[in-house]
């Protein structure tokens, strides 16, 4: 794939990033107004939400369907809640894919951009610093307009759930001013620290700080390296083992879950084991809150989940019981057939208590990536 190309498909991405964000705050003002008891154009919000979700574009051979908005609501205002709850679900499914296509076709162009981006500073440095010049004196060179547009592209690859990294603001601000000082400061500290950045949200390498001295050439040794390994490694883990990877995710400090353990099934047909995991919410009114979940891990890499499957699931529950179980997590190295996601969804809006929610690998991908240290104690 080539430079024009991956940028081509990158702002497609940011498009769609975008899209997202506006129906999700569409949604959000929505379901205000049916918590404040307000009048809301039923119809009119369906029609909204499937006029806008048309305009989404195929991430990945994947288009999010909305097709339980079209269903007959019987202008019932808490099936319109419901259904709006499905759509944001989907809509989550749908920015993870976004999240996993940036990934992929990211690291080569930001290679490109890295390297020449070092080769212009490296360019300015060797005539404008140490050279006892005006500190004000404006740089006059066709480089800095070369490296302002690589800047430029960096920021492209930026999408919603990648933070800028630090110094970013410092960086652009001193690329404006362009004066002699600006170019030590950029060459000295922002660049550096934005380098860092750039490697670890983007190439998912163990060691950044050891990485400062590495040339380009060596750092794609290495992110090829990396790539190689991981490209076959979730279909390489055992099902025990993508059972522990879940476990660790939940068991993380910065997620909101308590007291998880597994809950041994000798009858299960897989012989797998169920995880029993507390999920905590905090109120501002009633304090905290506390939801039993029990996840369901379906090492599946091959195959997708069938609506039988999931019934079947639903029903083991109550092997758990009690205390009543609140929320069946599903997670999965496969996917989810379009039935399965209808008939969870269906589900959901149905008087029952309880909630599935459903964790295909592009979201487990998402979760895992962002936690280095798992990548190094599973290698994927």
């Amino acid at each position: 794939m080539n430079t024009k190309s991956i940028k081509d498909d990158l702002l497609i991405l940011n498009s769609a990033e975008k899209k997202v964000s506006e129906i999700q705050e569409f949604i959000s003002q929505a379901k205000k107004l049916i918590a404040e008891n307000k009048y809301i154009d039923i119809e009119e919000t369906k029609n909204r939400c499937l006029k806008e979700a048309a305009l989404l574009p195929i991430i990945g051979n994947y288009t999010p369907s909305f097709s339980s908005l079209e269903a007959n609501s019987n202008n019932l205002t808490l099936n319109l809640n419901q259904q709006l709850d499905a759509v944001q679900s989907i809509l989550e499914e749908y920015s993870s894919r976004i999240y996993t296509k940036r990934m992929e076709i990211t690291p080569s162009l930001l290679l490109d951009i890295l390297e020449e981006i070092e080769d212009l500073l490296a360019r300015l440095q060797d005539i404008y610093l140490g050279k006892n010049l005006p500190s004000s004196q404006k740089v006059e060179d066709s480089s800095l307009p070369k490296l302002k547009e690589k800047v430029s592209d960096i920021e492209i690859c930026f999408g919603k759930g990648i933070s800028q990294p630090q110094r970013w603001t410092d960086l652009n601000r001193h690329l404006a001013f362009g004066e002699i000082h600006d170019l030590d400061d950029i060459v000295y500290h922002d660049w550096p620290s934005v380098r860092q950045g750039i490697l670890r949200s983007f190439f998912r390498l163990r060691d950044i700080a050891s990485l400062d001295g590495e040339s380009i050439s060596e750092l794609r040794s290495l992110v090829k390296h990396v790539a190689n390994r991981s490209r076959f490694s979730w279909k390489e883990l055992s099902s025990e083992e993508f059972e522990r990877l879940i476990f660790q995710v939940i068991s993380s400090p910065d997620i909101t879950y308590e007291n998880a353990e597994f809950l041994m099934r000798t009858n299960a047909p897989d012989c797998g084991r169920d995880i029993s995991v507390w999920r905590v919410y905090q109120d501002s009114f009633s304090g905290s809150i506390r939801h039993r979940v029990i996840i369901q891990c379906k090492h599946w890499p091959d195959r997708s989940l069938s609506v039988r499957d999931i019934s079947y699931l639903k029903d083991q529950l109550q092997l758990w019981e009690p205390p009543r179980v609140d929320v069946l997590i599903i997670a999965t190295t496969g996917c989810f057939s379009a039935d399965t996601v209808r008939f969870m969804e269906k589900h959901n809006q149905s008087p029952s208590a309880l909630r599935i929610e459903y964790w295909p690998i592009e979201k487990i991908r998402k979760i895992v990536d962002s936690r280095p240290y798992l990548l190094e104690k599973f290698k994927v």
